[in-house]
């Protein structure tokens, strides 16, 4: 059984988080126009879908989690109980699991391979962490030192290289995640069920 609570959001703690507010949710919505977003002060939640997420087991018990995607009512909950970075984090994190129903079976397999599952969690839940990785990387205040970022571009020339061998073509998961931002996954289809 899985579940969420939520702790509301005071109208205070929401006139002082605004501009986060209304960041976040254009990012989301420009990810998915059809998506709804709610914020809260903090979340809770528990089982199966936990379980997928942290990739550990919780024993039934709630736990504090940043936020949450509800297909069936086409929402996503974010707690604002962290700094604004790890909020627009979680947010890109939540709305990409709005769109991965509308990702083409190429593309799919392009983010498989770039990121394989591990640590417990499922493949949509691993890809789903690489692009709130690769979203706080683009919102991220601080610039890297530059050896940092030339052995992250030699790390990328390897892997697109290996892609393009395989004959996945050159379309790389960096590729796919700014069509995500961009809206121009989310303008294809409807909002479904996310991939299990």
């Amino acid at each position: 059984q899985t579940g969420f609570v939520s702790q509301p959001l005071s109208p205070r703690a929401a006139k002082q988080r605004e501009s986060l507010i209304r960041g976040a949710t254009t990012l989301a919505q420009r990810m998915n126009p059809r998506v709804k977003v709610e914020f809260a002060e903090r979340l809770f939640g528990g089982g199966a879908a936990l379980e997928r997420s942290s990739g550990r087991s919780t024993g039934g018990k709630m736990e504090a989690v940043a936020g949450f995607h509800d297909p069936a009512r086409g929402l996503i909950k974010v707690a604002l109980d962290a700094d604004d970075a790890q909020v627009l984090a979680t947010t890109a994190h939540e709305a990409w699991h709005s769109i991965e129903p509308l990702l083409t079976s190429q593309e799919m397999a392009t983010l498989v391979a770039a990121y394989p599952a591990g640590e417990g969690r499922s493949q949509g839940e691993t890809i789903a962490y690489a692009f709130e990785r690769w979203i706080g990387d683009r919102f991220a205040a601080a610039t890297p030192p530059k050896a940092k970022g030339i052995f992250a571009r030699v790390l990328r020339f390897i892997r697109d290289l290996g892609q393009m061998l395989r004959g996945r073509g050159f379309r790389k998961a960096e590729d796919i995640f700014k069509a995500a931002e961009a809206g121009e996954i989310g303008a294809r289809g409807s909002n479904v069920a996310p991939i299990k």
